[in-house]
């Protein structure tokens, strides 16, 4: 049977949605006054966010990555002026719901992969949470995400 190695989460730029200043969007804020004049009018501009499609994956000691990707498109979205550590932070809270779980006592005796687990099993791998939260974890970044940062 084998065995896993390290559990992660990968990011890639989502293929619709690419940083651009012609993705940016504005708005106009108004202050008006007790009268409901306007006294001001301050226009804005929202610049594009970081659309990511996320992969969450195990990797096994015979070569096989074992993802949940058949069961369904994962995507975050972060603002552009994130930094690469706040990224991975935001990637690995995303996946594993580390900083959720303290917040919300409900959440913490849910199970947190099932999916992942679900998956594994299928390939003749028994993995729980408990086994999955063993592993060492890694957040891995496609080449595109790592430039977009830096663009």
């Amino acid at each position: 049977m084998p065995g896993m190695v390290r559990m992660g989460a990968r990011a890639s730029l989502d293929e619709d949605q690419r940083w651009s200043k012609s993705m940016s969007t504005s708005h106009v804020v108004v202050t008006v006054d007790e009268a409901g004049s306007d006294v001001a009018r301050d226009e804005r501009h929202d610049e594009p966010g970081l659309a990511m499609s996320v992969v969450q994956f195990v990797d096994l000691d015979d070569g096989r990555c074992v993802t949940t990707e058949a069961l369904g498109e994962m995507s975050l979205t972060l603002e552009r002026g994130c930094t690469l550590e706040e990224l991975r932070q935001e990637l690995r809270e995303f996946i594993f719901e580390d900083e959720m779980r303290e917040v919300d006592e409900d959440l913490a005796d849910e199970p947190r992969w099932a999916d992942m687990s679900a998956v594994l099993n299928e390939c003749g791998v028994v993995a729980d949470d408990a086994a999955l939260l063993a592993l060492p974890i890694v957040v891995e970044l496609d080449d595109d995400v790592a430039l977009a940062l830096r663009g």
